[in-house]
This record gives structure tokens, sequence and C-alpha cells, in this order.
């Protein structure tokens, strides 16, 4: 039968992705790099308008025999930066071996969090003096 309930979304997205099946298949790095120029702008400006960031990235390239070649990192500071992002992504790719042609080129910000959730805030000497200051002004 058919389902004529709509369709919802259940809880937040997981991750953001920008990903493409290219109509020319590809092989120079300068190519690639194309791509997840593009890609990285993509994510960012996906991320941003959710006012969100991701905690991690993905990047996947697919070869012209369908092999899927994946590699990931974890961020120290969740970002919907584009500068971080492809970054990131260029030093994700220095891991890959880029013997073959590539038909497919991806990348995905995941383990997403809020503007407000996922950052750390640091507590160096100086505000470490001053909450004592504030801490010995408060019990006079």
């Amino acid at each position: 039968g058919i389902d004529l309930r709509p369709v919802s979304p259940r809880g937040r997205s997981k991750s953001i992705g920008w990903e493409r099946t290219l109509s020319n298949d590809i092989s120079s790095r300068r190519e690639i790099l194309a791509c997840l120029d593009e890609a990285a702008a993509g994510v960012s400006k996906r991320l941003k308008a959710k006012e969100i960031r991701a905690h991690g990235i993905r990047l996947k390239l697919k070869t012209t025999n369908f092999t899927v070649l994946t590699r990931q990192v974890k961020l120290a500071e969740p970002t919907n930066q584009v500068e971080i992002i492809l970054r990131t992504a260029v030093e994700l790719l220095e891991q890959l071996e880029l013997d073959d042609a590539f038909r497919l080129v991806g990348l995905t910000g995941f383990d997403l969090v809020t503007a407000d959730e996922g950052v750390q805030l640091s507590l160096d000497m100086h505000d470490a003096h001053a909450l004592e200051q504030d801490g010995a002004h408060n019990q006079i």
C-alpha cells in the first residue's frame, strides 16, 4: 500500500555533507582540490545556516572502478569555518594514494553540535587569578 503520512525528520542531523558524482573522471590533485574547495564552501554554508558546527570531517573519494576511499578526523574544536574545513580536507587527502581516476568527491561534517554546545573555554593563569580574586571578593 501507499503510506500517505507526511515524512518528518527524527531529531537533529548527525552529519552535513556535500557529494558530487562527476560528469568526467578526474585524476589530478589540482582537480580534486578544486572539488574540495567547492565542497568545503558548501558544507560550511549549510552548517552556518543551521547554526551548528562539526566536531569531525570526513573525506570520500570513489574511483572509476567504484572503490571507495575515506578518511576522517575528529577536530580539537568544532567548526563551521570554510578555511578550517578545507585545510582539514586537504590534510586527509594527503593520506590517500591518488593513483586512480575518481568519479565522486565528497566531504562531510559530522558529530554536530550547536554553536554553544561544543566550545571549550580556556582557563589560563590570568583567568585563574581573576577567579581567585573574584572568589575572595565574594567571601568578604
